[in-house]
């Protein structure tokens, strides 16, 4: 038998630390790529070197991100929703 109150309490902190981590993704560099690059951009443009290709990395780079972020936000939903369901059999369980 599943001991939920275990399991739900393991759940509960993991999915609040996971939250606080996603919520405060701009400590972990998700954008940081632009400190580096933009600096490069405005040498390359006084040199007179052509950064359309640095510009198209640099906008499939975000592109990319803002997907993860997508995918991940829906991720997130979904666990929400599951923890949901294990305190709804966790409830049932307990009037039984």
């Amino acid at each position: 038998m599943v001991d939920y109150v275990k399991l739900n309490t393991f759940l509960k902190k993991h999915i609040k630390e996971l939250n606080t981590l996603c919520k405060n993704e701009y400590k972990y560099g998700w954008d940081y790529y632009k400190a580096q690059i933009d600096p490069l951009k405005s040498i390359n443009e006084a040199l007179g070197v052509d950064n359309t290709e640095l510009d198209r990395a640099c906008q499939n780079l975000e592109n990319a991100q803002l997907h993860l972020r997508s995918v991940r936000d829906e991720y997130l939903i979904r666990l929400e929703k599951k923890m949901l369901k294990v305190e709804e059999l966790k409830e049932k369980e307990d009037l039984t």
